[in-house]
C-alpha cells in the first residue's frame, strides 16, 4: 500500500506542478500586470507551492537514516509554509480592497506588496529553524527531528517525516493559525457581498470572488483535510487519499481561477497570437457591458457637448483672489419692493399737503417711542 501511494502521490504531484509552472508562465513574464498588486501575490503563491512540490517530490527519495533527509524536510516545511503565508497576504489584500476601501479613500500603500516580500518568505525560515534547532538541543537520539515511521506514524517505512511534536510546534500550529485567520477573513468578506447582493446593489467583486474560491480550495481545503488524518488507523488512511487528490488539484485549480476565468489575462494570451478568446471562456457581463457602453455613446447628440463646451469656455481663471469673488447683487425680490415704494411715494406727492401731513402724523404715533 505504501509503494502504491507513493507512485501514485508522485504521478499526482508532477500533474500539479506542471500546471503551477503554466500558470506561472501565462502571467508574470507580462509587464501589465506586474502593477496589479493582486496577481503578484497570486504570482508568489504559485512560485511558492511550484518549489514546495518539486521539493516534496524529491524528499520522497530519501529515507531517514539519509543525510539529505533533515536537510529535505525542513526545506519542504519552509516553502509550504511561504505557501501558507502567501494565502493569509491575498487574503488581508482582498479584505482591504473590499472591506476598507472606502475608509482609506482610495489611498494605497506603496511598500505593501514589499512588506509581504519579506514577511512571507523570511517569517517561514525563522518558525522552521527554531523548531530544528530546539528538538536537536532536546532530542539526544540518532535522529533528531526526523522518524523513521510514515506520516501516520503506523509503522517502520524508512520514511523521511518529520518527528510527532516538532512537525506541530514548527509546521502545523502555524499552518493552522494561517488557515483560521484566511477563514475568518473570508467570512467578514462573504457577508459584505452577499449583504451588498440583498441591497440590489451592483458590487462588480466578481474577481475577488474568484480569488477567494481559489485560495480556499488550494490552500485551506487541504490542511484541513489533513487535521481529520490524526484520528484512527482506519479513517487516516481514507483522508490521507483525499489529502493527496486534493493537493493534485491546487495547479489545475489555479490554471483555471487564475487564466481562464481572468480576462484580461486570457485575452493577452490570446493576442499572442493573433486571435480572440472565444465568447465561451469570456464571462457574459463583459459582452453586455460592451453592447451598453457602444449604444450609450452612439445615442449622445453633439449639442449637449458643444453646450457644455461653451459653458466652461465662459469660466476664466483669474491669480488674484479679489478678482474671484463672485459680484455681490440685491435680490429681485428688494427691487420689486423698492419699486413699490416709489409708486407710493409719488401718488402720496401728488396728494394735496393737508392729507399728506396727516398721514405723517398717524406714522408719528404708531412709531414706538
Amino acid at each position: 500500500k505504501q509503494w502504491y501511494q507513493r507512485r501514485v502521490r508522485a504521478a499526482l504531484n508532477i500533474i500539479n506542478i506542471v500546471f503551477l509552472g503554466i500558470t506561472f508562465l501565462c502571467i508574470a513574464p507580462f509587464k501589465q500586470f506586474w502593477a496589479r498588486r493582486l496577481i503578484q501575490i497570486q504570482t508568489q503563491l504559485c512560485v511558492a507551492l511550484f518549489m514546495g512540490h518539486i521539493a516534496f517530490i524529491l524528499l520522497g527519495t530519501t529515507t531517514a537514516s539519509s543525510s539529505a533527509c533533515v536537510p529535505g524536510v525542513v526545506i519542504v516545511q519552509y516553502l509550504f509554509l511561504v505557501a501558507v503565508a502567501w494565502s493569509v497576504c491575498a487574503s488581508v489584500t482582498l479584505y482591504e480592497k473590499i472591506v476598507n476601501a472606502l475608509k482609506s479613500f482610495g489611498k494605497q500603500d506603496k511598500h505593501y506588496f514589499v512588506k509581504c516580500l519579506a514577511g512571507c518568505w523570511t517569517a517561514p525560515l525563522f518558525m522552521v529553524l527554531a523548531a530544528y534547532i530546539t528538538s536537536t538541543t532536546m532530542d539526544k537520539t540518532s535522529l533528531p527531528y526526523v522518524t523513521a515511521t510514515g506520516e501516520l506514524d503506523d509503522e517502520k517505512t524508512e520514511t523521511c517525516w518529520v518527528a510527532s511534536p516538532w512537525k506541530w510546534v514548527g509546521f502545523m500550529i502555524p499552518v493552522y493559525l494561517c488557515l483560521g485567520i484566511n477563514v475568518i477573513l473570508f467570512i467578514m468578506i462573504a457577508r459584505i457581498i452577499i449583504r451588498a447582493g440583498k441591497s440590489g446593489s451592483s458590487t462588480g467583486h466578481a474577481r475577488e470572488v474568484k480569488a477567494i474560491m481559489s485560495i480556499a480550495t488550494t490552500v485551506c481545503l487541504p490542511w484541513l483535510v489533513a487535521l481529520l488524518m490524526t484520528g484512527p488507523k482506519a479513517m487516516a488512511q481514507i483522508f490521507q487519499w483525499i489529502f493527496i487528490i486534493v493537493t493534485a488539484l491546487q495547479g489545475p485549480t489555479m490554471f483555471v481561477c487564475f487564466v481562464i476565468f481572468q480576462e484580461d489575462v486570457l485575452t493577452n494570451l490570446f493576442k499572442l497570437f493573433g486571435q480572440e478568446p472565444p465568447q465561451a471562456l469570456l464571462p457574459a457581463k463583459s459582452s453586455k457591458s460592451t453592447k451598453s457602453a457602444a449604444s450609450e455613446i452612439s445615442n449622445v447628440k453633439p449639442t449637449t457637448a458643444a453646450v457644455k463646451k461653451e459653458e466652461k469656455s465662459d469660466i476664466v481663471q483669474v491669480k488674484n483672489p479679489e478678482y474671484n469673488k463672485p459680484v455681490e447683487q440685491e435680490p429681485p425680490q428688494h427691487q420689486s419692493e423698492e419699486n413699490i415704494y416709489s409708486k407710493v411715494v409719488l401718488q402720496i406727492q401728488t396728494m394735496s399737503p393737508r392729507p399728506f401731513s396727516l398721514l405723517a402724523e398717524s406714522v408719528d404715533e404708531e412709531a414706538p417711542a
